[in-house]
């Protein structure tokens, strides 16, 4: 018996959402270069590349990208 992952068929992310959530999570769902710019933007100052090789910036990202991402998913409902 062969089992299918279900996948979603729903809106695409756009450019920024996909750069939220690479920068949040550290996993790239688009270019490196969106994900770079919006992580200086919410940082505020430039990031060099190499520093996306350690654990400081991405720890920074997670706080600072934060209010995007809950504003990305929207309220959190409680299910039945």
């Amino acid at each position: 018996m062969t089992s299918r992952i279900a996948t979603y068929a729903g809106a695409r992310l756009t450019p920024e959402q996909a750069a939220i959530l690479g920068a949040y999570t550290g996993i790239a769902l688009g270019p490196f270069a969106d994900i770079h710019a919006y992580a200086e933007r919410v940082l505020g100052r430039p990031i060099l590349t190499h520093e996306f090789g350690g654990a400081d910036v991405w720890a920074e990202l997670r706080v600072a990208t934060h209010p995007d991402l809950m504003a990305l998913c929207g309220p959190i409902e409680d299910v039945p």
